[in-house]
């Protein structure tokens, strides 16, 4: 909106207050408020065509999440995270976190996604060289602690071997696209097809003979993608199916990607597959997805002027439930004090970064 209309949205500083419903002495948001204002104010620079307008045009459509359980590994590596969260999480409710803090927090959540996706990402370095020259078998692929791809695989044995249909799968990960490709390369050898890639690292005329081929060519049957081609593509007349290997924060994202198959001019039925791990944040971060469509579509497609959360109302309030054990025995850490002779920090900075 800044880009289309920098004063729609001013002045940006009310913004929050104006339009979050807060409980009686909490400082996170239960619901969202005087939508029908802030629709007002976003009419003049948007136009949005609902697909409920063209729904009838579309078949139908499957959404099915994947539950993926991890490995011992994984929970402890996981759960070896939580504590140094959880500090952070306990200095957030006494203070503003500063921005290195912040960025902190962002980090190990970050490490926590990938950890969910499984352990040979995040030793890709020292792992991959190993693995390229070799084919996947069951024995390594079950000491990559990484099962997310073994239930690829069968995905991959379902909708490609066996049905012959052609599939976009997404991650937000270069390097999770990698493994997974590896870890079907046997699959597609014995089948007599191949995949192709759409990670913004090939050249232009690269990129544009994939897609070209992932279109034309009855061999190509699967198309691996960063979110860098999770706009612009338009694959609906090759694929009728897509997996989510991870999920972003996101959930307009999940749309854009999904949006990659099921648009105008598909014609099969679309199937779209969300591999979650069933424990850790990934779970949270589904919930929290959830939460953002609820209030998006309520802005966008609605007609109340409010809106409550279901569950909770930010990703810190449902972080903290489920980290409650370990947030109990981390100590409260006190408030910073300041001498009279030191500045004090501004509101401003103090406030950008709190979550």
């Amino acid at each position: 909106m800044d880009w289309v209309d920098d004063l729609a949205l001013e002045p940006k500083w009310r913004l929050t207050e104006w339009h979050s419903t807060r409980a009686d002495g909490a400082r996170d948001a239960i619901g969202a408020k005087n939508l029908d204002t802030l629709r007002a104010r976003l009419e003049p620079a948007m136009l949005r065509r609902v697909r409920k307008e063209v729904l009838k045009q579309l078949p139908p459509r499957t959404d099915t999440r994947v539950p993926v359980a991890m490995t011992d590994e994984q929970r402890s590596e996981h759960g070896a995270l939580d504590q140094p969260i959880a500090r952070l999480l306990r200095t957030s409710k006494v203070r503003p976190l500063t921005q290195p803090e912040f960025l902190k927090l962002m980090s190990l959540m970050t490490q926590q996604r990938i950890i969910c996706n499984g352990l040979a990402q995040r030793d890709f370095e020292a792992l991959w060289p190993g693995l390229a020259a070799q084919s996947p078998t069951e024995a390594t692929l079950r000491g990559l602690f990484t099962p997310k791809l073994t239930e690829f695989r069968e995905l991959v044995a379902n909708l490609v071997v066996t049905q012959g249909r052609k599939v976009v799968v997404f991650s937000q990960w270069k390097r999770m696209i990698h493994l997974a490709q590896w870890a079907i390369s046997d699959l597609l050898a014995e089948s007599g097809v191949r995949a192709v890639q759409f990670t913004g690292d090939e050249s232009q005329k690269r990129r544009t003979q994939n897609v070209v081929d992932f279109h034309d060519d009855p061999q190509t049957c699967l198309f691996f993608a960063t979110d860098a081609g999770g706009v612009g593509l338009n694959l609906q007349r090759a694929a009728s199916a897509c997996v989510h290997l991870d999920l972003p924060w996101n959930p307009a994202v999940m749309e854009q990607r999904a949006g990659r198959v099921y648009r105008l001019g598909q014609t099969k039925p679309v199937e779209i597959y969300s591999l979650v791990a069933d424990e850790g944040i990934e779970s949270r971060i589904a919930s929290i997805v959830g939460g953002k469509k609820a209030l998006f579509d309520g802005l966008f497609d609605g007609s109340s002027d409010a809106l409550n959360f279901e569950g909770g109302s930010s990703f810190l309030a449902k972080l903290e439930e489920t980290l409650e054990p370990t947030l109990k025995a981390e100590p409260v850490p006190r408030p910073r004090s300041h001498s009279p002779t030191s500045p004090s920090p501004s509101p401003t900075s103090a406030t950008r970064w709190r979550p």
